[in-house]
């Protein structure tokens, strides 16, 4: 995770994942051009496509931040306790698993961390959480793109022009936007739906 066979699935609630959520519309899970997938929502399609979007962001947010801190812990490691590497390693495959992170419970050779037959998990185990943070920042990419498309389709024929920002200095994350007019009561609904969603980012 978030990847898995070119498509994003949370690195928790696995096993609880039910019927609703694998029916949303959300094509920014899955790798490749999102051009025109989004433009033939209606407007009420659209407000609760941007609420799945939310709670998308909200989960691989969640995600992100453990990678970066685990990462962070193994960085400080190399410093402070050279000779004790590859232990510090295995605790943090460890505190995965105590996060229930489903790529913990993963083999090697299916997405999982390296294993401590390696000759170097403490590098191995480095490479692989910045390899998840490079997964989370294109999805944020793709989040983003998203986000345009779900706001300028939902506000249409109300605005003149709406103009999508993202700014992800990991582990901050802020997605914003500019329109050249006031938005209505129907898209500030849309957009407070979204952000009701992806405020719930919890560890």
């Amino acid at each position: 995770m978030p990847y898995v066979d070119d498509r994003w699935m949370p690195e928790t609630g696995w096993n609880e994942l039910d019927d609703h959520w694998a029916r949303r519309y959300a094509p920014w899970r899955f790798r490749g051009d999102l051009t025109g997938e989004l433009s033939s929502l209606n407007r009420d399609e659209t407000k609760e496509t941007l609420v799945s979007l939310g709670s998308d962001l909200a989960s691989v947010l969640r995600d992100g931040w453990v990678y970066w801190n685990l990462a962070e812990h193994l960085k400080i490691a190399e410093l402070a306790e050279p000779t004790r590497l590859d232990g510090v390693a295995g605790w943090v495959v460890d505190r995965m698993g105590a996060f229930d992170m489903q790529s913990a419970q993963k083999a090697e050779g299916e997405g999982g961390p390296p294993s401590p037959t390696n000759s170097r998990p403490f590098r191995g185990v480095l490479n692989y959480l910045l390899a998840k943070l490079g997964d989370v920042k294109e999805f944020l990419g793709r989040a983003a793109q998203a986000f345009g498309a779900l706001l300028r389709r939902v506000a249409e024929g109300t605005t003149t022009g709406v103009t999508v920002g993202i700014e992800a200095p990991w582990p901050t994350f802020s997605l914003g936007f500019q329109a050249d007019v006031s938005l209505e009561p129907f898209v500030q609904e849309a957009l407070q739906l979204f952000q009701r969603q992806l405020s719930k980012f919890t560890v």
